[in-house]
């Protein structure tokens, strides 16, 4: 049997009012961050818009729990969200104690915990890897939902998360070099981007033809300010100028939702 061939209803499995939610999450995370990178005194508010779209993205997630720890496992299911949840730790606590935003000791920390939710992301990609293995050893049990992505587009994006969060401990280390700092980003960013374009035809037949662009244009820009910022260019003495294409990436993501929740029966 094709490891690309479906054998379970491929419509997206979240609902309505979840993907209604999620749209206003990335909506929220694309105006904090565009807000942020054109006027940084209003900072308090703008980390705790970020904060609260990631919040709804999350309770999206949780929505839906039943079917996609049915798809996916309990394990890599409590992974993506403990993932996610990484970034809204990440700016809680500078909608907390935004006098620390622009600390050292604040910065650091924000890296570790947004490296560790990468590392989650990568391990619960790692048990889809694992639980599709034994699904094809196994004839899957009645009524279970199978994994119809194949192996080496989970690979691509279970190692590419596992470089970006391995980026961003990186970027404790001391250097000179711009390029040093987010060369793991962009390798992992690659990879999850090759595999995002790998996937377009199952995205097509989950979510339709324009909304799996959109997602896969999303995965590319975030990609691309990765790229743009080590350019001489683009190269800017901090994160504000990258930022800026962040927010578009974001805004694809939610209008992606817009139309998959649109097309929902």
């Amino acid at each position: 049997m094709s490891q690309t061939a479906p054998t379970t209803d491929v419509r997206s499995v979240s609902s309505r009012a979840s993907l209604w939610l999620a749209a206003v999450g990335f909506l929220l995370i694309a105006s904090g961050t565009g807000i942020l990178s054109w006027f940084p005194a209003t900072r308090v508010l703008e980390v705790t818009v970020q904060a609260l779209g990631i919040l709804l993205i999350a309770i999206a997630l949780v929505m839906n729990w039943r079917s996609h720890v049915a798809r996916w496992g309990w394990a890599a299911f409590i992974f993506f969200l403990l993932g996610t949840l990484a970034y809204g730790v990440m700016w809680s606590e500078y909608a907390i104690f935004p006098d620390s935003f622009d600390t050292a000791e604040a910065t650091q920390r924000s890296l570790v915990i947004v490296g560790v939710g990468y590392l989650c992301a990568a391990i619960g990609m790692f048990l889809l890897l694992w639980r599709k293995q034994r699904q094809l050893k196994n004839a899957p049990r009645s009524g279970e939902l199978t994994i119809a992505a194949t192996f080496p587009q989970l690979w691509l994006f279970g190692i590419g998360a596992l470089l970006s969060g391995a980026g961003m401990f990186v970027w404790l280390i001391p250097t000179a070099s711009k390029l040093q700092h987010v060369g793991l980003d962009i390798i992992g960013w690659a990879l999850i981007a090759i595999s995002a374009i790998a996937l377009r035809t199952l995205l097509t037949h989950r979510v339709g033809r324009v909304a799996a662009i959109l997602i896969i244009l999303a995965v590319l820009v975030y990609w691309a300010h990765y790229v743009l910022d080590v350019l001489p260019i683009w190269a800017h003495t901090d994160w504000r100028q990258p930022a800026r294409w962040t927010s578009v990436a974001f805004v694809f993501a939610a209008i992606a939702c817009i139309l998959m929740a649109t097309r929902k029966r």
